[in-house]
């Protein structure tokens, strides 16, 4: 019987986690096999806040509020909110793949039949970034809009339509640059310059003095790299942002050593010898990448790194960090190339397998491990700045627009 996933109305963070569940399953190498992922998505919401890895292009930003706003304008009624809005955004579909650039539209490859619409992929970025100023999930924003036009109507208002004794009830900031006249009929994922303005500014106000700040306040555009910390202008990161990604670079270049070990069990377990020989040569690379910065591991002041994820701990479990800490005791400092043949270090990995999966754990079960499909996790954590770069450069090329137009 397939694997289903039934969407419930928990919290709109919740339903986010499962959405990148669902994105990490379907991008090979990047499953979050070994419960790490709660320290993962801290820090990336530290560097990188209203940021998710099923997000694409910057403009989406104003898509979903302009769709939204216009049906409020028109009063839906909460009924007819949640469906009417889902048909706007597949039927859009089609106007974006019209343009020159398709690059990252949302149902490119699935068109209409697109699982996950944009304003589930956005929601919770819009928030953060406070562009959306209704506190709930979008399914309380569809029922809660019957009592929104009921306030709205009530309000007393002046002759110039100012209102009297209070505010205008608002889901959305009411700073949002105005639709294009033609949209939705036609529409480009490129910014102007007063929309990359917005979103710089809201990301000034909202998350000040990280790292996604300064590359949108004072970054300029480079050649594409596959770590933030290897960013061109690092060296002028605030003292503040280059000690976040130090922190971020350490637990990364570490960690990625369990999941390769991990994978090198199941090779072995397997019996394939190609695969065998793939991870035990990836692990020789690991070990030398790590011996290159030995120096600055073996000065990683760890309490550090903790106390940085003392506002995010919620998430993070007592076994992910003592499955963490165990590892770094072993990688750094240690016999980093007797690892695969460590019964400690094998045996930490079969333990925390086992933990979180129990009997599903590929270690264990032959079935799970017949269905492994040769790499699990490999890739070294960068906190979705694959994604996140992308976002900065659309922001980026529109804030130069307007001097492109007066040089």
């Amino acid at each position: 019987m397939p694997s289903t996933f039934t969407w419930l109305d928990y919290s709109e963070h919740e339903r986010r986690q499962a959405q990148q569940v669902i994105a990490l399953f379907e991008e090979k190498g990047t499953v979050d096999e070994l419960g790490i992922g709660s320290i993962r998505d801290a820090i990336s919401d530290i560097l990188f806040p209203g940021t998710s890895v099923l997000q694409s292009r910057a403009r989406y930003l104003f898509f979903v509020p302009w769709m939204y706003l216009d049906l409020e304008r028109r009063r839906v009624p909460a009924v007819e909110f949640g469906p009417k809005a889902a048909r706007a955004e597949r039927k859009f579909i089609s106007v974006l793949l019209e343009g020159e650039d398709t690059a990252g539209v949302v149902g490119k490859v699935a068109g209409e039949a697109v699982k996950l619409l944009p304003s589930s992929i956005y929601w919770q970025g819009l928030g953060r970034w406070g562009i959306r100023t209704f506190p709930g999930s979008q399914r309380q924003y569809h029922r809660s809009v019957d009592r929104f036009y009921k306030l709205a109507g009530a309000m007393h208002r002046t002759d110039d339509d100012d209102p009297i004794f209070g505010r205008v009830p608002r889901n959305w900031h009411a700073g949002i640059p105005a639709a294009p006249a033609d949209f939705p009929d036609s529409a480009a994922l490129a910014l102007t310059r007063p929309e990359a303005e917005y979103l710089r500014d809201r990301v000034a106000q909202v998350a000040a003095k990280t790292v996604l700040s300064y590359l949108l306040s004072d970054g300029t555009p480079g050649d594409p790299v596959d770590f933030a910390w290897n960013h061109h202008q690092f060296g002028d990161f605030p003292v503040l942002n280059r000690f976040e990604l130090e922190q971020a670079r350490n637990f990364s270049d570490v960690m990625n050593g369990a999941a390769l070990l991990y994978n090198l069990l199941l090779a072995r377990a397997k019996a394939s010898e190609d695969l065998v020989a793939e991870y035990e040569q990836a692990l020789r690379d690991w070990d030398e990448h790590v011996g290159l910065r030995e120096s600055a591991l073996a000065s990683w002041r760890r309490d550090d790194f903790w106390a940085l994820l003392t506002t995010r701990t919620a998430g993070i479990r007592p076994g992910a960090r003592a499955f963490v800490t165990s590892w770094l005791d072993m990688a750094i400092g240690g016999d980093r190339k007797a690892l695969p043949d460590n019964p400690a270090a094998q045996r930490l990995i079969r333990e925390r397998e086992r933990a979180l999966k129990r009997g599903l754990a590929r270690l264990d079960n032959r079935r799970a491990l017949d269905a492994w499909l040769g790499a699990s996790g490999v890739r070294p954590l960068d906190y979705r700045w694959g994604v996140v770069q992308g976002i900065v450069r659309d922001i980026q090329l529109g804030l130069e627009q307007r001097a492109a137009q007066r040089a």
